[in-house]
C-alpha cells in the first residue's frame, strides 16, 4: 500500500506538490481497491497499524491518505 518509488521519489525531491502526490496516490491506490477492502473490512473488529519511515504526526505521509481510503471503505 506504500507510494510507487517513482511518486516517493518525486515527492522528496520537491518535483511535485502535496495537492499532485495525493492525486497520484489515489491513482495508485485504484489498482489496490481489493485490499483496500479487505483491510476496511479486518478493522472494523480489529486494529490494524499502518507503518511509514515519516514521522506519525507529519501531514505528508501516505499513512494518512490510506487510513481515509480505508475508513472509506467501511
Amino acid at each position: 500500500m506504500a507510494p510507487s518509488i517513482e511518486l516517493l521519489r518525486d515527492w522528496k525531491a520537491g518535483n511535485i506538490s502535496w495537492a499532485e502526490y495525493e492525486k497520484r496516490y489515489h491513482q495508485e491506490m485504484a489498482q489496490q481497491r481489493e485490499k483496500i477492502k479487505k483491510l476496511a473490512k479486518r478493522a472494523t473488529d480489529k486494529t490494524i497499524t499502518l507503518l511509514c519511515f515519516e514521522r506519525e504526526d507529519d501531514p505528508h505521509c501516505h499513512r494518512h491518505l490510506l487510513k481515509s481510503l480505508i475508513e472509506e471503505h467501511k
